[in-house]
């Protein structure tokens, strides 16, 4: 029997600031539900995070992009940013 990851692994997300506010905006894959989530999150508050639900990646990856291109035409700057790779881009490296 095949078992079913149970986590949410994250896509892709971004951390933007404007003044003393922070907000995190992420693609998180569900595998359970075979779907992907885009969260926002501001100041670190989860009880004030708004989450949309796609099922298409590429529908949460473009949503991800509109969220992020208007909060940089609202001033915000992108404080961090992290992806993950896929499983089968995880090689090790080769040391000479």
């Amino acid at each position: 029997m095949k078992r079913t990851p149970r986590r949410t692994h994250t896509v892709i997300r971004w951390t933007f600031q404007y003044g003393n506010d922070v907000v995190a905006c992420g693609v998180h894959w569900q595998p359970t539900t075979y779907t992907y989530l885009v969260s926002v999150v501001p100041n670190g508050g989860t009880d004030a995070a708004m989450i949309e639900t796609f099922a298409s990646g590429v529908a949460a990856l473009g949503r991800h992009a509109e969220l992020a291109a208007a909060l940089r035409a609202r001033g915000w700057k992108t404080l961090a940013y992290s992806n993950v790779r896929r499983v089968d881009e995880r090689r090790p490296r080769r040391v000479a």
